[in-house]
C-alpha cells in the first residue's frame, strides 16, 4: 500500500486577481513562510481538477514564486515542500482573468512529527514506526522535488563519470573518467522502469557478470517501493553528525530477486535530504560481505533548488573458482562442472572491486545560480631534459579521461575540475590525433581536491624518443618512421593476438622486392613497427587463426612524418557468430537470460526483450552453452558451428519449483 499523508489542513483563501488577457489566463503566487513571512524556496506546488486529476506542476525558486498555466480546469491547489506541514487550497478561478493564490506554510518543529499516515501492517511492531513514517514523508517531499526542479527549472550541468578499479583494500588501481555537458539536472537515471523494480528487483544475471540497478527518485516515489520495505530511524553521530537516518528494508526476500536495503540521511537544522546510501540485498555471501550496493548525494544550490552532485556503484568483481568444482572420471579425463542457479558463497570469491558512478562539475541554472564541485586542478611546465626553457605546443593529457591541453608558449600548462584520484599523465609534441606517442617518461600522478603544486614535465623530443623505443628490441626495418597500428574484430572489440605483416620497398606491386616485416598485437589490439621507409606504400595484412578473421589495409607513408598510423579491420565468417532464442514452456520469451563460458562460468551475454542474444566467435565444431535465469531451472544447449549452419537455436526454460 502506499504511504501518503493525510495531515494537508484542506482551507481556502482570498484570492486577489489582476485584469488580463483570457488567452494568458494562469494561477500564480508567492509561497512564504507562516511564521518569518520569507519566501519558500523549493517548494512543490501541484494543480488539480475536482476529479481529482493532476493537471500541471512545478517548483517556487528563490523568490518562492510559481505560476501554473492549466487554470481553466483547475480547482486545487497542493503545495509540499520537507520541512513544512503540506496544505491544500481549493480556489474558484477568477474566470477570464489570471487568478493570484498566495500560500503560506508552517514550519515543521521536527522531522518526526507523528502525523496521520497509512501503516505498514507487514511489517514488524516498533516502537518508532510512527516516527519513521513522518520521516517518510519528509523524504518524499525531498524527493518529489528533485523531481519537479529536473522538469520545470532544468539547469545546465557538466558531469564526469567515472569506472574505478580498486584492490580489496579501497585504495584506487587505476580509474578512467569521462566529461559530458547537459541541459539536465539528471545525472542519474536508473536505467529500468519503475514497474521493473517492482517486479524484477534490481540486478539481472548471475554473479560472475550481473547488470545493477540503482534506484532514482522515481523508483523511490513509487508506492511499490513503499509497499515493499519496512521503515525505522537511524542515527549515526561520527558518520552523519546533525543528520537523521531513515532506514529502510525488504519487506520479504523474494526467491531469485535482487533487492534494496538502506538508509536516507536528512538534515536535521536545515531540512533537506542529503544521501541515500543502500546494499542489494539476496546476493551471494562473498557480494554482501563486499558491500555491494552505492549512493546518491544530493546539495542545495543558491536559488534553493536540490540537485544530485555525485552517484555511485560499489560493484565487487568476483570469479567462479573453477579448480573446486573438478571432478575426475572413471577413465581419468577430468570434467567440469558450472556452479547451480544458487551460486554457493564458496564457489566464488572477490578478486577486485569497480567504483562506477558521476561527479557533477558544475551545475547553473537560468537566473544565474550555480553549484561547483570541490575538484582538483593540476599546473605544470614542459621542460626538455637538458634545458630549463620551457616547451611550447605539447599536448598533455591524463590517461583514462577526457582532461587535456596544449602548453602555453612559455611551456606552462593547466588542467582543471579534475576528479580526484591517480593518472598516468602523458606528453607528446605529435599531433592531437591517433598518431599520439607518448615522449614523456612514465609518470603517474595523484590529483587531489585541491590546487597541486607545479609540476616539472620533462618531454625529450620526439626524434630521441623513437630512437630510444626502437633501440629496445622492436620489431624494426631500415627507415626512421615509426608505425602505429590498431586491429579492430566486428563491432570496434580490440583482437588481441593477431599476426601482422608489413610489406613496403621499391614496388607496391612487387612486395617480394621490398621489406616484409611481422609482427603480433597486444592485448589491446596495437601494434608498433619500427624502420618504416617514408613517403612509400605500404601493405598490412592481418590474421586471427583462431576466429578464421582477417583483412588488409594500404597506405602511403608521409615524407615529413616520424609517426604513421593504422587501424586495420579484421572481418570474421558469418558462420562464427549464432542467434540463441530463449522461451519459456508457452513459448514466450525470457529476457536476462544468461549464456556461460562452458569453461570459466562467465557470463557471456544476456537475452534482450525478445529473448534472444547473438554469440560471436565461437569455435568450429560442437559446442556446448550453459543458460542460467533466476526464477528458472538451469539447462544448457549444444551448438553445432560448421560454416553452412547459421540459423537461429532456441532454447526451452522451465520455472524452476
Amino acid at each position: 500500500m502506499s504511504v501518503r499523508s493525510k495531515a494537508a489542513v484542506v482551507v481556502t483563501i482570498a484570492l486577489g486577481a489582476t485584469a488580463v488577457s483570457a488567452r494568458a489566463q494562469h494561477v500564480s503566487g508567492v509561497v512564504r513562510d507562516s511564521a518569518s513571512r520569507e519566501p519558500v524556496s523549493s517548494a512543490v506546488v501541484r494543480l488539480f481538477d475536482a476529479s481529482n486529476r493532476e493537471l500541471e506542476r512545478t517548483i517556487t525558486g528563490r523568490d518562492g514564486r510559481y505560476r501554473l498555466d492549466a487554470l481553466p480546469a483547475g480547482s486545487e491547489l497542493r503545495v509540499v515542500r520537507i520541512g513544512f506541514r503540506p496544505r491544500v487550497v481549493r480556489f474558484q478561478s477568477a474566470g477570464a482573468r489570471d487568478t493570484t493564490v498566495d500560500i503560506v506554510l508552517a514550519a515543521l518543529p521536527t522531522l518526526l512529527e507523528t502525523v496521520k499516515v497509512d501503516d505498514q501492517p507487514k511489517c514488524s511492531r516498533r516502537s518508532d514506526r510512527a516516527a519513521a513514517l513522518a520521516l517518510w514523508e519528509q523524504a518524499r517531499a525531498a524527493l518529489l522535488a528533485t523531481v519537479v526542479a529536473r522538469e520545470s527549472r532544468p539547469p545546465t550541468i557538466a558531469v564526469i563519470t567515472y569506472d574505478r578499479t580498486l584492490d580489496r583494500h579501497g585504495r584506487i588501481l587505476r580509474q578512467k573518467a569521462h566529461r559530458d555537458s547537459l541541459p539536465t539536472n539528471r545525472p542519474f537515471i536508473a536505467g529500468r522502469q519503475v514497474g521493473e523494480f517492482r517486479d524484477d528487483g534490481y540486478a539481472d544475471g548471475v554473479a560472475s557478470q550481473r547488470t545493477y540497478y540503482g534506484p532514482d527518485a522515481d523508483a523511490l516515489l513509487d508506492p511499490a517501493f513503499g509497499d515493499g520495505h519496512c521503515f525505522s530511524l537511524r542515527e549515526d553521530k561520527n558518520g552523519h553528525p546533525g543528520q537523521i537516518g531513515l532506514a529502510f528494508e525488504p519487506l520479504r526476500d523474494r526467491p531469485g530477486i535482487i533487492d534494496i536495503g538502506g538508509a536516507m540521511w536528512l538534515d536535521v537544522a536545515t531540512p533537506a535530504l542529503r544521501t541515500i546510501e543502500f546494499r542489494y540485498t539476496n546476493v551471494e555471501p562473498p557480494l554482501a560481505d563486499a558491500q555491494t550496493g552505492g549512493f546518491v548525494s544530493f546539495r542545495t544550490a543558491t536559488n534553493g533548488l536540490s540537485v544530485i552532485d555525485r552517484w555511485n556503484l560499489h560493484l565487487p568483481s568476483i570469479e567462479h573458482i573453477v579448480a573446486a568444482q573438478r571432478r575426475q572420471g572413471s577413465a581419468g579425463q577430468v570434467s567440469s562442472t558450472l556452479p547451480a542457479s544458487g551460486d554457493g558463497g564458496d564457489r566464488w570469491r572477490v578478486i577486485d572491486v569497480h567504483d562506477v558512478g558521476a561527479v557533477i562539475a558544475t551545475a547553473v541554472w537560468p537566473d544565474g545560480s550555480e553549484w561547483r564541485a570541490p575538484l582538483g586542478t593540476l599546473r605544470g611546465r614542459a621542460v626538455r631534459p637538458d634545458s630549463p626553457s620551457g616547451v611550447p605546443g605539447v599536448l598533455v593529457w591524463l590517461m583514462g579521461s577526457d582532461d587535456s591541453t596544449r602548453t602555453a608558449a612559455d611551456g606552462s600548462f593547466e588542467l582543471q575540475l579534475l576528479l580526484p584520484g591517480p593518472y598516468p599523465l602523458f606528453a607528446a609534441e605529435s599531433p592531437a590525433d591517433h598518431s599520439v606517442f607518448q615522449q614523456n617518461d612514465s609518470l603517474r600522478i595523484e590529483v587531489d581536491s585541491t590546487v597541486m603544486p607545479p609540476l616539472r614535465l620533462v618531454v625529450p623530443t620526439l626524434a630521441a624518443r623513437i630512437k630510444a623505443y626502437c633501440e629496445h628490441g622492436a620489431v624494426s626495418g631500415v627507415g626512421s618512421t615509426l608505425l602505429l597500428g590498431n586491429v579492430l574484430l566486428p563491432g570496434a572489440s580490440n583482437a588481441s593476438g593477431a599476426t601482422i605483416q608489413a610489406f613496403w620497398g621499391r614496388s607496391e606491386l612487387d612486395v617480394g622486392r621490398g621489406f616484409r616485416v611481422r609482427a603480433r598485437t597486444d592485448t589491446a589490439g596495437t601494434f608498433h613497427i619500427c624502420g618504416l621507409a617514408a613517403d612509400d606504400t605500404v601493405l598490412i595484412k592481418g590474421v586471427l587463426d583462431s576466429l578464421d578473421a582477417s583483412g588488409e589495409a594500404r597506405f602511403r607513408s608521409h615524407r615529413d612524418s616520424l609517426l604513421a598510423h593504422v587501424t586495420l579491420r579484421l572481418t570474421v565468417p558469418p558462420f562464427r557468430a549464432r542467434t540463441i532464442r530463449v522461451v519459456d514452456e508457452r513459448g514466450n520469451p525470457i529476457r536476462s537470460a544468461s549464456l556461460l563460458d562452458d569453461e570459466t562460468g562467465e557470463v557471456r551475454t544476456t537475452t534482450n526483450f525478445a529473448g534472444e542474444a547473438s554469440l560471436g566467435w565461437l569455435p568450429r565444431g560442437r559446442t556446448s552453452i550453459p543458460v542460467q535465469r533466476l526464477g528458472y531451472e538451469s539447462t544448457r544447449v549444444t551448438v553445432d558451428v560448421t560454416p553452412k549452419d547459421t540459423t537461429t537455436v532456441s532454447v526451452l526454460m522451465r520455472r524452476a519449483p
